[in-house]
């Protein structure tokens, strides 16, 4: 899953692949049980943790990948950030395209 802001693709992830998927909505979906009162990111209110897995949110985006509500609900948080909506409105007027970044096939 090549990071692609500007693309929405569908790939045919790997067993290595679905297990790291799973993997991480588990986190999230933890870390977001365990810090709900507190706020809506993954420990409630916004750390380097939030930074960290910006890119991965974003990759999950692009690829259609499917998690869990709680965790659908950290990338909504996440994908509305100012910084991030900033990034991705860069990310966007971009004009090179690296090939390999283009995995997949096309989705709506």
């Amino acid at each position: 899953m090549p990071m692609n802001i500007r693309a929405k693709r569908t790939v045919a992830p790997s067993k290595a692949a679905l297990a790291d998927v799973r993997r991480i909505d588990e986190i999230w979906s933890d870390c977001r049980a365990r810090h709900a009162g507190e706020g809506d990111w993954l420990f409630g209110r916004f750390s380097i943790a939030d930074c960290m897995y910006a890119p991965v949110v974003m990759r999950f985006k692009t690829y259609g990948t499917e998690v869990s509500g709680p965790s659908q609900g950290y990338m909504e948080t996440v994908s509305g950030n100012s910084s991030v909506k900033a990034w991705i409105e860069a990310a966007l007027k971009e004009t090179e395209i690296v090939p390999e970044d283009e995995a997949g096939e096309p989705r709506n």
